[in-house]
């Protein structure tokens, strides 16, 4: 019997250590997951939102172009050509877009702008075929 009580007592002591690691492990963790959540709030949802504003421009660039490969109308060629003045201005010009880090909002407005680009390159192209 005497045997028995300190290897209770040490038995106790080891569950009472891997429950405290365990509490420990789970602090850590949501902090981890507070941080992530709040980096998702400050960069990523504002990229997404530009990505989705960027989406739009090209839509609507593309729009324009196929109409007027469509209806072989000139019209739409102009108003695409306006329309993609205005998106590489808006694009190039902008450095906020998408997250607060400066060089990464950069890059991609710079890479919108080349989007915006190519997409109107390829709805000349549209435009010229018979």
């Amino acid at each position: 019997m005497k045997n028995i009580k300190p290897l209770l007592i040490a038995f106790i002591a080891i569950v009472i250590s891997v429950a405290s690691l365990q509490i420990m492990l789970l602090f850590v963790f949501l902090h981890q997951l507070q941080s992530l959540r709040q980096y998702e709030h400050t960069q990523i949802d504002p990229l997404v939102k530009s990505l989705v504003q960027v989406k739009y421009d090209v839509v609507q660039i593309q729009q324009y172009l196929t109409d007027a490969a469509v209806t072989q109308e000139s019209d739409g060629i102009a108003d695409a050509k306006k329309n993609t003045r205005q998106c590489r201005k808006k694009y190039r010009g902008n450095q906020s877009i998408g997250t607060p880090d400066a060089s990464f909002s950069g890059f991609v407005a710079s890479q919108c702008a080349s989007i915006i680009d190519e997409w109107a390159a390829n709805g000349r192209h549209l435009r010229s075929k018979p």
